[in-house]
């Protein structure tokens, strides 16, 4: 088989594991019940306010800045539910016997599992954001959707890669599914955001943990809000770029460990 013939059958082998992870998602019920949320949520900040009597914000970036607050739950979820267990759950349920003896390269199988679980993630984030810029166009005007919007969108996307990577990290790295998506909601919600903290209070660098960027994604909007998850430490190294770059960085890292330790499985 010459080279060419090789990369295109390793294309289609990517592909086809891309295809099969995203009915497995479907099919697990996983894909519906994140989308559900990131549907409901925007919906909710509407219609309470409205049966209930209370006035919507004066401001329409405030009311966007107080539904995106909610983007770091969703991309956390998605980090949990879809990646959490994309590695290990194959060698516990013993899928993996049928799996890795296919004529395939085992990175197809990799990167067609991250690519899949990735772009079900992007997907859920972008019903998010076009449920939330619907009901701001409802409530107020289309015109007073801002350009911000893009580059939160955009952030989000980066940030859930990121996020996406250290659960594919955990999930080649322990044995147990429960457990490593224990671990995933663990580090994000609570071991960075409290190292944070402390290393705030003597004034170390705290510029290089990733969960402090999540703030990021409403702190486009111009509008301070406290999202919901853990707390941010806010500083001027805090800034989209160095977020972007530092996302990449992070995705770059734990994506490589993640094949790694997934290449060495025994099955």
């Amino acid at each position: 088989m010459s080279l060419v013939e090789e990369w295109k059958q390793d294309f289609l082998d990517l592909w086809l594991n891309i295809r099969f992870e995203t009915l497995k998602n479907l099919r697990q019920k996983r894909l519906i019940i994140v989308a559900i949320i990131a549907l409901g949520l925007p919906i909710l900040f509407y219609i309470i306010p409205v049966l209930s009597g209370n006035d919507l914000p004066e401001n329409s970036q405030e009311f966007l800045t107080d539904i995106m607050s909610f983007t770091n739950l969703i991309i956390v979820l998605n980090a949990i539910f879809l990646g959490g267990d994309a590695i290990n759950s194959e060698k516990y349920n013993k899928t993996a016997l049928l799996i890795y003896p296919l004529p395939q390269r085992r990175t197809a199988i990799f990167m067609g599992k991250f690519m899949a679980q990735l772009l079900t993630s992007w997907t859920v984030i972008a019903i998010f954001y076009g449920t939330s810029s619907v009901i701001i166009s409802i409530a107020y005007r289309f015109d007073s959707l801002s350009s911000e919007i893009i580059k939160s969108i955009l952030f989000a996307f980066v940030y859930m890669t990121a996020l996406m990577s250290l659960a594919f990290f955990l999930s080649s790295l322990v044995n147990n599914p429960a457990s490593s998506m224990m671990f995933t909601f663990f580090i994000v919600f609570m071991l960075l955001p409290i190292t944070s903290m402390i290393l705030a209070g003597i004034d170390y660098n705290t510029s290089w943990i990733l969960t402090n960027y999540s703030s990021i994604i409403t702190d486009v909007f111009r509008f301070s809000s406290s999202s919901f998850g853990p707390p941010n430490i806010t500083s001027e190294s805090i800034n989209f770029n160095k977020g972007v770059n530092l996302c990449l960085i992070y995705s770059l890292i734990f994506t490589a460990f993640s094949w790694y330790y997934s290449m060495k499985q025994e099955v």
